[in-house]
């Protein structure tokens, strides 16, 4: 008799640290899957922050350019062509901001609710960055569009519509591939 208490003594005594060995599994995989979560909304957000500082620093170094050549080639007004390069120059100076502003938030080290505000602000500011891309850029198409319609070129004028057709495609790829990445973000952040 007393042989079969020293095996169910023993038996309880492997059950219980098996028990003990689960819970500290579950925690250990818990925090596995907290730290890859936020490994992945880390990388998420550096390549969110990267694309539009590449977007930022090409509309700073190409429209400036561009600006040149219409006063060049198109003979553009050189308060046009000014438009033109410092409309560019500005769009690119916001697009860096907001770069550095989605960047320089550690999403890691933060609590998740108020990491969940930063990228839901995140959300609402390429919503607002593109408004305000879209004023500036009719504020430099409309006079541009007019100015070439004066010029009397019907290839111009096929060239201009072309651009602004291909433009608008681009950007619109852009602006919706950015925004189902913080959206990504955002619902990595939500999983926490």
């Amino acid at each position: 008799m007393e042989n079969h208490d020293t095996q169910f003594d023993e038996m309880r005594r492997q059950w219980q640290s098996m028990q003990l060995d689960n819970e500290r599994l579950r925690k250990a995989n818990q925090r596995l899957t907290d730290e890859l979560s936020a490994k992945r909304v880390s990388d998420s957000k550096h390549r969110l922050a990267n694309d539009y500082r590449v977007i930022g620093w090409v509309a700073i170094l190409l429209m400036p350019f561009l600006a040149v050549v219409q006063l060049e080639q198109l003979e553009a007004p050189v308060w046009l062509c000014a438009l033109y390069g410092g409309v560019g120059v500005v769009m690119g100076i916001i697009d860096l901001c907001f770069a550095r502003f989605v960047d320089k938030t550690d999403y890691i080290s933060m609590p998740v609710c108020d990491a969940v505000v930063h990228a839901q602000r995140v959300l609402l500011w390429q919503a607002r960055l593109r408004s305000v891309g879209i004023c500036l850029a009719a504020v430099v198409l409309v006079p541009l569009f007019f100015h070439i319609d004066r010029i009397g070129s019907r290839s111009v004028m096929y060239g201009a519509v072309a651009g602004l057709i291909i433009g608008v495609i681009l950007g619109l790829r852009f602006y919706y591939a950015k925004r189902r990445a913080a959206r990504k973000i955002l619902s990595d952040l939500e999983l926490r």
